[in-house]
């Protein structure tokens, strides 16, 4: 079937990348617990399934422009939309790139990836300004300005670099796309364009560069200058997490102990870490614990077997092991403080990639706290 002409795409384009990413970071924020639980920790944990909850009239939204909005006004190629509950809706803004896979570069000595220095890296790059005229970074420009113009957050405006760039690697990847992409504000770019004296709204071809196993090695050239600092990408994912936890966490207010320890697992299986450690502290003096164990290690050996197999380099699956770790023990910070403060407060210190939308209607939801809107759970 896929050697028949029109069942595939060629390449992997902007379009599949669009719909895999908006798709991934949607359904991160919307399902009430990801749907990655495996047989031990279901026989654990839930003997009965969580009935269809009130959140889900409130869905996060995917939106794009037309070719001619994106050419003239905004650039972008998805809006998404979440649907706060308590407060207005916030919305982010992405620029997704196809990018190819590099050995290093060989006629430009100024490059972090050149084959001429001591670590020739293998890396993934991609095209700036490639639509026609030139002007994409430009349009994005204007739009992140303007939205700063009418004091909304102009670091809600991104590019995202997949890092995985070719058809094979991503029908192989077994978890989120979202996870394998570097993303760098409009905003951003900008400035350390500035300081080299470079213009990236100049209508020519620009290309970026970022390594595979080191997320800070990262360029942009023609007119060559790495990107120096950035923790973006970090603190990007780390917002979507804390978004999640958020848009949840006053549907559990009478469990909330119980479910911040749930939440904390589904992450660490979302992120393919094991964490141990962690979760050792809350059974390890419980027969429960043995189960969960198996579980989570078994999740962590196929991730890291996995990886090999799309990148075949052992480095990659230390580094990202890192990164994920980072991730998880910041988003643990914040669930520890999230008791302390209101919702709106949390959420302000969530909105570092968001722009509030203009008031809309909000609808509200009363709950007799007797109830069995939800089935029973298993407290430990």
């Amino acid at each position: 079937m896929s050697n028949l002409p029109g069942s595939t795409p060629k390449s992997l384009n902007e379009w599949t990348l669009e719909l895999n990413i908006g798709h991934e970071i949607c359904n991160l924020i919307d399902s009430f617990f990801p749907v990655i639980f495996n047989e031990e920790l279901y026989e654990l944990f839930f003997p009965r399934l969580f009935s269809l909850s009130p959140h889900n009239a409130n869905k996060c939204k995917l939106y794009k422009l037309s070719p001619i909005e994106e050419n003239k006004h905004g650039g972008w190629d998805i809006k998404i939309k979440n649907p706060n509950i308590t407060s207005n809706s916030n919305a982010m803004f992405i620029q997704l790139k196809s990018g190819k896979h590099s050995n290093g570069v060989r006629n430009n000595p100024r490059s972090v990836f050149s084959v001429n220095k001591k670590r020739p890296n293998k890396h993934a790059f991609f095209k700036l300004n490639d639509n026609k005229g030139n002007n994409q970074h430009k349009v994005l420009s204007n739009f992140s300005s303007k939205l700063a113009n009418k004091k909304k957050n102009k670091s809600s405006v991104l590019y995202g670099f997949p890092r995985v760039t070719s058809l094979d690697r991503f029908d192989k990847l077994n978890e989120d796309l979202l996870l394998h992409t570097t993303f760098l504000t409009i905003d951003e770019m900008n400035a350390e364009a500035d300081k080299n004296n470079i213009s990236l709204s100049d209508n020519k071809k620009h290309h970026f560069r970022t390594c595979y196993v080191d997320l800070n090695r990262m360029e942009i050239s023609s007119e060559t200058f790495p990107i120096t600092n950035s923790n973006t990408t970090n603190q990007f994912i780390l917002e979507l997490l804390k978004v999640k936890f958020l848009r949840h966490k006053i549907w559990m207010e009478d469990e909330y102990n119980f479910y911040n320890f749930i939440f904390l697992l589904q992450v660490a299986l979302y992120l393919k870490i094991p964490k141990l450690e962690f979760f050792e502290d809350y059974f390890s003096f419980s027969p429960f614990f043995r189960g969960l164990k198996k579980a989570l290690t078994r999740n962590h050996e196929e991730w890291t077997s996995n990886i090999g197999n799309i990148y075949d380099n052992s480095e990659i699956v230390i580094k990202m092991l890192d990164q994920r770790n980072f991730l998880f023990d910041e988003l643990r910070k914040f669930i520890k403080s999230a008791g302390k403060e209101n919702i709106e407060s949390l959420r302000r210190e969530s909105s570092n990639f968001s722009i509030s939308l203009e008031p809309e209607e909000v609808l509200s939801f009363e709950f007799d706290k007797n109830s069995t809107i939800f089935p029973n759970m298993y407290i430990f």
